[in-house]
């Protein structure tokens, strides 16, 4: 059961941010290094157009119709935790255009509005489509039906979390999860959001699979996509493992695989101790990492010993499979 202050409806803070298909990127990171996690984009008619002509490339939106001139970037935060986020990111978006002087990030027009969750919820409705992911996933919404063949499904709901599967660093995270899961694994989620990649871990085969974030919502909204798919049998862990020591000694083990999407400084601080909770031969899949940071992140790879197995890049993200020498 998800827990009843989480089932009341609430008002959300809806941030509009109005750009270019080149600014979009750059946008979606600093809403998500400034705590904005439930992001979507609303992609202009071109550049739609285009993915639709690249065949093999996911795409989430059914027709062109849903698409606008200039692309927006569009997020949600509980409105009660937005105190000063408006100003900050007023700030912020006139900083941007500086930080990346070789794009052109168009007016950046920001607009906010209050919404109810439940309109919040249908927004994200008319988006979001069943797509396939690496050789044997499908992620779906509840509401959507699907011809899933031998592929496995994933049902996630697009919810207050992050991680359905269409971002570019979950999806990547599911490829390598699809790839190296093998069965009897013991996994460790660090970050579950909403909970994808500790589902899809449990899907492939894995025999435990453990899971954490720092954020109460995305505990909750992942108790209950556990529940879509079946998984009882999941460990769910709410704190934050780089201060709170005692959680730390609750999750120490020699996992198979670690995984964590999250940022930058987040996969930094988290290298020592992922290095200490991985069996010999064990294996990160770390991502979230945007390109500037990329060094900053190798650095703290080759600091503890971890061998970058594989690289994958997606647009401005990067993510890795490293192995535990």
């Amino acid at each position: 059961m998800v827990p009843a202050c989480y089932t009341v409806f609430m008002e959300w803070l809806e941030i509009r941010i109005e750009t270019t298909d080149e600014g979009v990127e750059p946008v979606y990171a600093l809403l998500d290094a400034m705590g904005v996690y439930s992001v979507s984009v609303e992609e202009s008619v071109a550049a739609m157009e285009a993915q639709l002509q690249c065949s093999g490339i996911v795409w989430d939106y059914a027709e062109t119709g849903n698409a606008r001139g200039n692309p927006c970037v569009v997020g949600y935060v509980a409105s009660l935790a937005a105190e000063g986020l408006q100003d900050a990111l007023r700030v912020a978006l006139v900083a941007l255009p500086a930080r990346c002087p070789e794009l052109a990030f168009g007016s950046l027009a920001l607009s906010f509005q209050i919404r109810e969750e439940s309109s919040w919820e249908n927004n994200w409705k008319q988006y979001y489509k069943p797509f396939p992911v690496g050789e044997r996933l499908l992620v779906r919404p509840e509401w959507e039906e699907a011809s899933p063949g031998t592929r496995i499904e994933l049902i996630i709901d697009p919810g207050m979390a992050f991680g359905t599967g269409s971002h570019e660093t979950t999806r990547m995270c599911l490829e390598f999860l699809d790839a190296i899961v093998r069965v009897g694994d013991s996994v460790l989620d660090l970050g579950c959001g909403s909970g994808i990649l500790s589902i899809a871990a449990k899907k492939l085969g894995a025999a435990r699979v453990t899971a954490v974030d720092i954020d109460p919502v995305a505990t909750a909204v992942t108790r209950e996509n556990m529940q879509r798919n079946g998984i009882a049998e999941l460990e769910l862990h709410c704190g934050n493992i780089l201060t709170d020591a005692a959680l730390l000694t609750e999750l120490s083990g020699a996992y198979d695989l670690i995984v964590s999407n999250i940022v930058a400084d987040v996969v930094i601080a988290l290298a020592p101790i992922v290095r200490q909770n991985l069996r010999a031969g064990g294996t990160w899949i770390s991502s979230g990492v945007i390109g500037d940071r990329e060094g900053e992140v190798l650095a703290a790879f080759a600091e503890q010993d971890f061998r970058v197995a594989e690289r994958r890049a997606d647009g401005e993200w990067c993510a890795y499979l490293c192995r535990n020498k």
